[in-house]
């Protein structure tokens, strides 16, 4: 992800698309209201709580600003955001269905370790 993005709202934003991650997600990952949560995103709130930013960061695994678009998110930090969400997605049904889908599981968490390999 490139230094294009300024804001928290565009970086934050595009970090939602290419990931799939929701404001919900956001949401039961850091307690934030939800209403909060879709306020930056509609920029309704452009600055944010220091404990907010530090809270979203954390959930997404960067740093603050990172979040706030003074720092470029790596492509393989993107890539290890969209690994943990779909395990989130994979972790859900596994529950809803069974048996569970441990094959899938296996494999992201595969995925994930050689990722964080990297880091």
């Amino acid at each position: 992800m490139s230094n294009e993005d300024k804001t928290m709202k565009e970086v934050l934003t595009r970090i939602m698309q290419e990931t799939g991650i929701t404001a919900t997600n956001i949401h039961e990952d850091t307690k934030i209201k939800k209403r909060a949560v879709k306020r930056i995103l509609n920029g309704e709130i452009d600055n944010p709580r220091v404990k907010t930013v530090q809270k979203i960061a954390k959930c997404l695994g960067i740093i603050s600003s990172q979040l706030l678009g003074e720092v470029p998110i790596t492509s393989l930090q993107i890539e290890l955001i969209a690994s943990r969400e779909r395990l989130r997605n994979l972790q859900k049904d596994s529950i809803e269905v069974l048996p569970p889908r441990w094959v899938e599981i296996e494999r992201y968490l595969k995925e994930i370790t050689a990722l964080l390999a990297k880091v």
